[in-house]
């Protein structure tokens, strides 16, 4: 029952890609099927040109079932994980500018100008930190905790704002729908584990992280929530830079989450859709 009620929550767009990538897992078997029993039909033989031909064929053969595996858990996949959410788009996107629009009263009324730092779940925090510091002066952490909250600069800690990120809901999600974790990970392997916000959710049409000029830069592009993005960034830019929408937070936080490095945004460009987060990656010891 709970897995007819998932099939029929699978999109168009899963459907036709999880067939298409089954049906080529099928052909491929079919072909090294036909080469296997050639091979049958070949031996016994002391031939040299049968035992070459036989030789190729069983490296057909065996390309051929790595392909044929390979199409058709990537067609499961597609099935599986390109499902509708529940949640109406309308009412997410309302959603994403109540929570820009909260984050921009805070940081305004507490008078904070720093650019946001994730701090990734070590030592006492059981999950990722968001400090919003009062300005981009050097980076100093008081004794973290998970309940905590202002940092009012004691011994010569950063004075700011200690929150749960935005994101950190949606990278816990995307990690359970993938049945993977992304803690310590790299960058490389969350890079390729965040393909469910581009491929299975549609909630971002672009995005990469790469290492330039001695700082990491996030390329990103919503899609899903477009229109909400170019508000935020229209209205409260700073918001973007001080701490992030939930889906630039949920990269921005598993960032911190594969490297174990404090992720301090440097500056970002987000005068088109296609923004870039500059970013200092700091350890932390």
């Amino acid at each position: 029952m709970a897995f007819t009620g998932l099939l029929g929550k699978v999109t168009v767009k899963g459907w036709v890609l999880g067939l298409a990538f089954i049906a080529v897992g099928i052909i491929s078997l079919s072909f090294a099927l036909s080469a296997h029993l050639e091979v049958l039909d070949l031996i016994p033989t002391t031939d040299p040109e049968d035992l070459q031909r036989i030789s190729d064929l069983e490296d057909q053969r065996a390309v051929l079932l790595n392909l044929a595996f390979g199409a058709s858990f990537l067609g499961v996949f597609a099935l599986f994980v390109m499902t509708e959410r529940t949640l109406p788009a309308d009412i997410a996107q309302r959603q994403m500018m109540s929570q820009a629009r909260l984050l921009n009263e805070l940081v305004t009324n507490l008078n904070l100008k720093g650019s946001a730092a994730y701090i990734p779940a070590k030592f006492a925090l059981t999950h990722e930190k968001l400090l919003i510091p009062s300005s981009d002066n050097s980076l100093a952490l008081p004794i973290m905790t998970d309940d905590l909250v202002f940092s009012l600069g004691a011994d010569k800690a950063t004075l700011g704002v200690f929150l749960t990120p935005p994101g950190l809901d949606l990278l816990d999600g995307f990690e359970r729908d993938m049945a993977v974790s992304n803690k310590d990970a790299g960058l490389e392997a969350f890079e390729g584990n965040m393909q469910i916000a581009k491929l299975g959710l549609g909630l971002v049409k672009d995005y990469k992280i790469k290492e330039r000029g001695g700082e990491t830069i996030l390329r990103l592009e919503h899609s899903a929530f477009v229109d909400s993005c170019r508000s935020i960034r229209a209205l409260m830019p700073d918001v973007c830079r001080q701490a992030g929408c939930p889906i630039c937070s949920a990269f921005l936080t598993g960032i911190a989450r594969s490297t174990g490095k404090i992720v301090k945004v440097k500056r970002v460009e987000n005068d088109t859709d296609r923004m870039l987060f500059h970013l200092e990656l700091i350890p932390w010891e």
